[in-house]
C-alpha cells in the first residue's frame, strides 16, 4: 500500500474526482437535452389539435401541486412534474385520423389509442436517460379497482406517481373544451370525480386533490 501523501496517488485521485465530475455534468446535459427535444415533441403533437393545447403543461401544473399536498419530498415533485408534461408522448404515434376525431371512436380506434402508454415507453426507453418517467407514462391509465390499461393494475400495485397523474389528467380532459363537448363546469367536474373514488381513483389521493385548492384556468 502506498505511503500517504503519496504524490501520484494525490494526483490520480483528483484526476479520478475531475472525470467523474464532467461525466456527470455531460450526463446532465444530455438529460436537459433530451428533456427539451421531448418537450418540444409534446408542444408540437398538441398543437396538431387546438382542443388539447397546452393539455400536458396544465397537467404538469396540476400533478406538481398534488404531490405537494400528498407530502412529498421536492425531488419526488419535481420528477412527478416532468413525468407529466411527458404522459402523452407515446400519442405521436397514433394516426391523426384516430387522434383528432371529432366523434366517439370506435373500438377498433379506441384499442390504437390505448396503445400510447406503451409508445411512450418506448421512445423514452431508447433515450436511456428517463427510466424515472417510464412508471407514469406507462400507467397513467391504470384504475384504483384494476379496469384499467395496459396492465389492469390495482390499489398500490399502481406507483403513486401514475395514481397522481390519472386524477388530474382526468380533470383537465372534463375542464376543457372538446369536439365532442364544451368543458364541464367545476362542479360538475369534481362531482364525477368523486363519484369514481375508488373505481377510477385512488380515495386518499383524490382527497388530496380536493384539498389541494387546484382549479381549472378560465
Amino acid at each position: 500500500m502506498p505511503p500517504a501523501g503519496w504524490p501520484e496517488l494525490d494526483v490520480l485521485t483528483d484526476a479520478l474526482e475531475r472525470s467523474a465530475a464532467a461525466s456527470a455534468t455531460a450526463r446532465w446535459a444530455l438529460e436537459q437535452t433530451c428533456l427539451e427535444i421531448l418537450e418540444t415533441l409534446a408542444e408540437a403533437l398538441e398543437s396538431r389539435d387546438r382542443y388539447t393545447a397546452g393539455h400536458s403543461r396544465r397537467v404538469s401544473n396540476y400533478s406538481r401541486d398534488l404531490a405537494r399536498e400528498c407530502g412529498l419530498f421536492e425531488d419526488e415533485v419535481e420528477r412527478i412534474r416532468i413525468g407529466a408534461l411527458l404522459h402523452d408522448i407515446g400519442k405521436v404515434g397514433i394516426p391523426d385520423a384516430i387522434l383528432l376525431k371529432d366523434g366517439l371512436l370506435s373500438d377498433p380506434e379506441r384499442a390504437i389509442i390505448e396503445t400510447h402508454p406503451a409508445i411512450g415507453v418506448r421512445i423514452l426507453k431508447r433515450t436511456g436517460v428517463f427510466v424515472d418517467y417510464l412508471s407514469i407514462v406507462g400507467l397513467h391509465h391504470e384504475n384504483h379497482d384494476g379496469s384499467g390499461y395496459p396492465n389492469g393494475l390495482a390499489g398500490v400495485d399502481i406507483p403513486l406517481d401514475a395514481r397522481i397523474v390519472r386524477i388530474v389528467d382526468t380533470y383537465d380532459a372534463m375542464t376543457t373544451d372538446r369536439p365532442y363537448r364544451t368543458r364541464l363546469p367545476e362542479d360538475i367536474a369534481r362531482k364525477i370525480l368523486s363519484d369514481a373514488s375508488g373505481t377510477q381513483f385512488d380515495p386518499e389521493v383524490l382527497q388530496s386533490f380536493f384539498a389541494s385548492g387546484i382549479v381549472a384556468a378560465k
